[in-house]
């Protein structure tokens, strides 16, 4: 066999895995089993490592229940969603639909369990069982890593003290590439493994062959000429907004702020001329950022202006951000009614974005408004750029809508049972990923008011509020039967939670760590787009994200990096759509094993999975203020 043909077969048997199995036909040949395996966690208590034994069973038929305790009772919410978020990827990633099914996770130790770096290794146990691949692999590691709703291994706290554990137990150590500076200047480990995701570890901890999938989608002619013009029509507006700025008597702070803005402007112009006729959504992107930034300079100044007369601060940001809110809601009620029925793949794809774009329009107005009770007028700049992104995100959202319209009737048709199925799977998947998010953030917040920074708890308290809006307005347009609508928010919802569960530390400034977190997710992207390809169900719209990260990385990485977790996440939901619609259940192997009692009979009180508890919180803060910094989306 020739090595082409040998890498097709090895591509095509891949990209099947994914591919669900028709429910009728699969329950039919099933009865009930239960499968187990253990893997090894690594945690800390107080200053030293330990490693805990930990029992994963899987069983069918189910619920979609998930149970996760210690020896003393069930573990706390923020291990526990942690945990409910890994079935979830794993089973999705392995074509199947987790309602089908029952997950116990049992962690050998006495004491509170809280945290979420267990997940990771959860995660990869449930895709053995799920997949019939030989766990053995697992057994020789201690496997830490925080897992966000792509799959992807999040930056964990506490490694020293975990590589020391795992290596004095004679194991090697499974770790997030996040963490590889202080990997390698403090693990003596060695046998230690950095992974970026679930695509990563399947090659590097289970021994599959190392393959490649690239994804090549046409763009569609229409969606193309509708960004041109989209890009033209911020770039007009951002240079009219330009002119305006008026900087006569602005206190110097303020005045270098909004030089700031302008200038991020201009510079964004330029590069939207650049990209104009050869990436149109490139350009589009970097249009509306400029559009933002100019938008932001010329609220900055009427702030001042404002406050100049006697308005208060706090009042003419709440009474623009009411303005702003009302107008989203009035388009939001206008569209519902005008694309609630299926006119094509990439229409729906296209309406469903305007929608997320909508509630990102009410969930940044909030939150300048929030901010600004904060505030004096020398930091007016910042609710200012909030309300910039609020106002732009309307304009956008009318470009997607228009877009959708330009492609109507293009590509497959779909069933409205299928829309309909994709809102309630995506809408199960979002509201364990924001009860994740929102779980961590309660975890943060007492770590910060342990040692008095109320003002970073009251922060992050804004963030779980601004979580919990987007998805209750997702469950909202669900129960009213606005699918499309409700496929929107809930994506938004996902990729707001994904900006609180998936944090950077500093190593996101080695370029070998940005390196492989971008492979990692143009992986991820190639198996879903691919497996909904073999559907029918390619994207255009997520191959335009991948191809504007292309030409972020060299001046931004970190913000092309949320971009391409932004395309995974639009594949992520079309394809948990698919697998719920079709079903997907294996065939019956009944399997069962038990592991070592390592640490069984110690009498742990763990502080927490992800220890290191205060340095993370920070961390995510940081990490949730750049992502809010760099909204570069239209």
């Amino acid at each position: 066999m020739s090595k082409g043909l040998a890498f097709l077969l090895a591509s095509l048997i891949i990209i099947a895995s994914l591919a669900a199995t028709s429910p009728s036909v699969a329950r039919a040949q099933q009865a009930s089993w239960s499968r187990s395996t253990w893997i090894l966690l690594p945690a800390v208590e107080g200053t030293s490592g330990v490693v805990t034994n930990t029992t994963i069973t899987l069983s069918y038929p189910g619920s979609g229940q998930v149970t996760v305790s210690d020896n003393t009772g069930p573990a706390q919410p923020s291990t526990l969603y942690s945990m409910e978020t890994a079935f979830m990827v794993a089973m999705t990633y392995a074509g199947l639909n987790w309602r089908y099914y029952n997950l116990n996770v049992h962690i050998n130790v006495s004491g509170q369990i809280s945290g979420p770096s267990g997940s990771f290794g959860v995660m990869l146990a449930v895709y053995t069982l799920a997949t019939g691949l030989n766990d053995t692999y697992l057994h020789r590691f201690a496997i830490t890593g925080a897992v966000s709703p792509s799959g992807l291994s999040g930056p964990i706290g506490g490694l020293p003290y975990k590589c020391e554990a795992a290596s004095s137990n004679g194991l090697g150590i499974v770790y997030p590439v996040g963490n590889l500076e202080t990997g390698i200047a403090s693990c003596n480990d060695t046998d230690q493994v950095p992974v970026a995701g679930i695509v990563d570890a399947l090659v590097k901890v289970l021994h599959s062959y190392r393959f490649n999938v690239t994804l090549s989608v046409e763009p569609l002619p229409m969606f193309n000429a509708v960004m041109e013009n989209v890009a033209t029509g911020f770039i007009n507006e951002s240079t009219s907004l330009l002119h305006g700025v008026n900087l006569f008597d602005e206190p110097q702070p303020l005045q270098g702020e909004v030089e700031g803005y302008i200038n991020a402007s201009e510079q964004d112009i330029g590069l939207a001329e650049k990209f104009l006729k050869t990436l149109s959504y490139a350009a589009a992107s970097y249009a509306f950022t400029a559009y933002i930034n100019a938008l932001a300079a010329n609220y900055t100044v009427w702030a001042y202006r404002a406050y100049q007369s006697g308005e208060g601060l706090s009042q003419f940001f709440s009474s623009q951000s009411s303005a702003i809110t009302s107008e989203a809601e009035s388009l939001i009620a206008q569209a519902v009614a005008y694309t609630n029925s299926s006119n094509g793949l990439a229409y729906d794809e296209l309406a469903a974005t305007a929608f997320a774009r909508l509630a990102d329009s009410i969930y940044y107005a909030g939150y300048a408004s929030s901010i600004s009770q904060e505030v004096n007028v020398s930091g007016a700049y910042l609710p200012a750029y909030y309300l910039g992104v609020a106002k732009a995100r309307i304009q956008s959202a009318i470009g997607w809508l228009i877009a959708a319209n330009a492609t109507r009737g293009t590509g497959p048709l779909i069933s409205p049972q299928f829309v309909a199925s994709t809102a309630s799977s995506v809408g199960a998947f979002t509201d364990t990923a924001i009860r994740y998010a929102n779980s961590l953030i309660s975890y943060y917040v007492q770590e910060f008011e342990s040692v008095g920074d109320i003002a970073d708890a009251q922060v992050l308290q804004s963030m779980e509020n601004d979580l919990s809006f987007l998805v209750s307005e997702g469950d909202h347009m669900l129960s009213q039967g606005y699918y499309l609508a409700a496929i929107g928010v809930y994506e938004d919802a996902l990729t707001n939670a994904l900006n609180v569960i998936f944090i950077e530390t500093q190593s996101f400034s080695n370029p070998a760590v940005i390196s492989a977190y971008a492979r990692e997710l143009e992986m991820e992207y190639s198996l879903l787009g691919s497996a909904l390809s073999m559907r029918g169900l390619s994207s255009s719209l997520d191959a335009s994200y991948m191809s504007y990260a292309t030409t972020l990385m060299p001046s931004d990485p970190q913000d092309a990096i949320y971009i391409m977790e932004s395309a995974v996440v639009d594949e992520l939901v079309w394809y948990i759509g698919a697998v719920g619609y079709s079903g997907g259940e294996p065939q019956a192997v009944s399997t069962s094993q038990s592991g070592p009692s390592l640490g069984a009979t110690l009498a742990l009180v763990l502080a927490a999975m992800a220890v290191g508890a205060m340095a993370v919180a920070a961390i995510s803060l940081r990490s949730y203020k750049n992502y809010i910094r760099s909204v570069s989306r239209p």
